[in-house]
This record gives structure tokens, sequence and C-alpha cells, in this order.
């Protein structure tokens, strides 16, 4: 994302109450609602007089204009289950009338003129409604999403991850696509929430500043399609990130000293891993990694020779090894960047530093391991501590004949039982 110009801001204002969070423009007015205080806010354009302050019946996380009606998603009681909300403006909430979010999870609203379509931040789509809220279409986006519209009829999307600092960008897809790919745009270099558009510019809440912030997609990036911007996951064809290896029982993938005499080799193992090669095409991995492969190879050249490999690393320099492309930018920027790149599948060796940033940034599909029937108890760890929970989910345990377990899981994107996002 890092080649991308960022978007030009053209008014940054002050929202009228804390956390803006919802926001659409209704005819000539732009309405806002207020995550932590449960309000809403219409505002008068131009003036941004506020002409009307409402009590929410829940957290007004999203809205959108559908002719005469506004719809708000709103998160209810202690578990945020997600409703949509008609509101008529001089009548109020039509609560007799609201719909269920399918599995009470959903976000961000849009209006293509017959339909709503909802957002799922974490499950990376978004869905067409009918008019009882049941799921015409699913659009698959493969990131975070924190806001879309429709403009000229194509979708406009909010999309990254909120991870760390943020890493967002606005993209475009035409839903005339039967599996449509989403073009990049531009970045958004701050936490945004919610897309809203008034004919000409583009609008979404800084929401940590407190800030409404009008822009527009720089000119130079509206044409049509290039190569290389299209998102294969929208094809199906996404590459896909594993971390995988052999580990101990106590989770250590080496002893401190680097050694790994404990290893135990099958034949089914093998079969697996001849298997799994074929899959990939890229390695990526931190410098401790590299510099252990290097000793494999007497400093000669790649371990991984064949593959494109990649080192993250601020302090190895201009080091020159062939075959091996030394990073210092932001490794999940880069691997994001990655899975969107035509190519096989990606494989992150070792673990530590490396494999957290990348686990907590969202860009690992798999994790896979050898598990050892041994326990270290010390060691090079695989898991450092992270930030927040990664759910999995069982694909696959084979039970070696030399005792040793080689388990799949597949990382969950959707955290349903602490977010209704």
């Amino acid at each position: 994302m890092g080649d991308l110009a960022p978007i030009t801001e053209l008014d940054r204002l002050h929202s009228p109450a804390t956390t803006p969070q919802a926001l659409t423009w209704h005819g000539e007015e732009l309405w806002m609602g207020s995550r932590d205080l449960r309000r809403i806010y219409r505002m008068e354009k131009g003036s941004w007089k506020v002409l009307e302050e409402i009590e929410a019946q829940g957290i007004p996380w999203a809205a959108v204009s559908a002719g005469d009606t506004i719809w708000f998603t709103l998160g209810e009681g202690e578990a945020d289950d997600r409703y949509l909300h008609p509101f008529q403006p001089g009548r109020g909430f039509l609560t007799d009338k609201k719909i269920a979010c399918p599995e009470f999870t959903g976000s961000y609203l849009s209006y293509d003129g017959n339909n709503l379509y909802l957002s799922q931040w974490y499950n990376f789509r978004i869905l067409k409604l009918g008019a009882g809220g049941e799921i015409l279409r699913e659009i698959s986006v493969g990131s975070e999403i924190s806001g879309h519209v429709f403009a000229d009829g194509m979708i406009y999307i909010l999309c990254g991850t909120e991870q760390g600092e943020g890493d967002w960008r606005i993209a475009r897809l035409n839903p005339a696509e039967e599996k449509p790919g989403v073009e990049e745009l531009a970045r958004v270099p701050f936490q945004c929430r919610s897309l809203a558009f008034d004919g000409s510019s583009f609008w979404t809440n800084h929401r940590e500043a407190d800030r409404i912030v009008r822009f527009k997609v720089p000119v130079s990036e509206l044409p049509g399609r290039l190569p290389g911007q299209v998102d294969q996951e929208r094809n199906g064809t996404m590459r896909k990130v594993t971390f995988g290896g052999a580990s101990s029982l106590d989770s250590y993938f080496a002893r401190k000293d680097d050694s790994v005499d404990w290893l135990m080799w099958a034949p089914e193992a093998g079969e697996v891993m001849r298997d799994y090669w074929r899959t990939i095409d890229t390695v990526v991995m931190g410098r401790r990694t590299y510099e252990v492969g290097l000793k494999m190879t007497k400093g000669k050249g790649n371990p991984y020779a064949g593959m494109k490999t990649y080192v993250f690393s601020r302090t190895l320099g201009d080091r020159k090894t062939p075959g091996i492309e030394v990073i210092s930018t932001d490794p999940v920027a880069f691997v994001r960047k990655l899975k969107r790149q035509r190519g096989k599948d990606i494989c992150v060796m070792g673990g530590g530093l490396l494999a957290r940033a990348l686990l907590e940034g969202g860009v690992i599909d798999k994790i896979g391991f050898n598990i050892q029937p041994i326990l270290l108890g010390s060691g090079i760890p695989l898991f450092h501590e992270m930030k927040r929970q990664i759910d999995l989910e069982l694909l696959d345990c084979k039970r070696f004949k030399n005792g040793c377990v080689m388990v799949t899981y597949r990382v969950l994107r959707s955290r349903r039982r602490r977010s209704k996002r």
C-alpha cells in the first residue's frame, strides 16, 4: 500500500459530539451518530449548525439515506446485537419495522437505490439484503471494512486493518461484475469510520480526533484498473499465507543456541512437506531465521533456493545475497501487498516477533505445525505475547508413527463472540 498516494483532504470539521461514528448525507443535511453518547445529530450544510439532536435506541454504528428513510445500524443490549432501524425525519424511529442483522452481526451500510448493503467487519464481506434482511448476495472484500457508499454505479470502500496504528485505503468495486475485483485508489492516513458521498466529495469520520473529514481521491488514481491493483481474493485466488514448521510440545522451535537436534524425522512428514512446497513460491522470515539458514549453506546463498525470499530487518542494511531481498518497512503492509500480487502461496518461516506482527495484523491465513513429542523446557518461543486473541478452526490432524502430530488450523477473521461488527 505504500506506493499509493494519500487522499486529498478538503475540509476537517469539528464534530458536534465526541466519537463520531455513523455518517450519511440525506438531502442537503449531514447526519452523524456518536458512538459513546448514543445520539444522532442533523447538521445544516455549509454552516454545520446542529438542527436537531436525537437519542438513538442503541449505539449508532452506521447510517445510510434510502429515499425518505435513513437506516441506522444500532447495537443493542450488553451483547451489542446489531439491528437495522428505519428512521423517518419528523416521525422518528420506526421500531416495529426494525430488522435483525444476519447472525446479529453487521456494521456499515450503503444503498443502491433498491437494496441495502451491510458489511461485516471481521467476515471481510458486504451483504446485499432483501426487504426482510435476507441475504441476496455476498461480496468478498478480503480485509476489514470501515465504510462503503455507492457513487456512479460503483461501491467505494474503506478497507484495511485497525491493528497497530491502522492501515486504511479507499478502494472501489463494480457490483455489476459476478466476482468484483477491488481496485485500490488512495491511502487514508488515519483511523477512518463510515463513508458518505455528497455528489462530488467523500466524507468520513476521524473518530479519535473528533473530526469529520471531507476528501477527494487523487485524480491520477481514478482511471480504469491498472495491472496488479485488482485484489485476487475477490476472484477467489488471493494468495494464502501459512505460518508453520516443527515445534516441541511446549511451543519452542529451536534451542536457545538455535540448534534443532531434537527434531524427529518421519516419512509421513516428508510427504506432507513435499506436497506443501509445491503450493508456495515465496518465503518471508526475520533476521535471526535468515542467519540460521545461512549457516546451513555456509553463507553461499539462499537456503530456500528457487523461492522468492524476503528478510525483514532494520539492521542488515544493504547486505546482498542472491535470491534474497532485505525489507526494512512494515512487514504487515508488505505481506498484505504480496498477497494481492499474482503467484503461489506464501510461507512464514521461523516464528517470534515477525509471526506475532503478522498474526496481529491479520495477514496469516493458516497455521500448521509438526508437534514433536518432547518438552524442551526452554528455547526460542514459537509465539510471543500478543495484543489480542486469535481464534482458530482445526482443519486437519495427522498422527505419525514416530509419535509426532501434524495439526493445521485456519485463522478465523470473525470475532463474533466479542464483537458484532
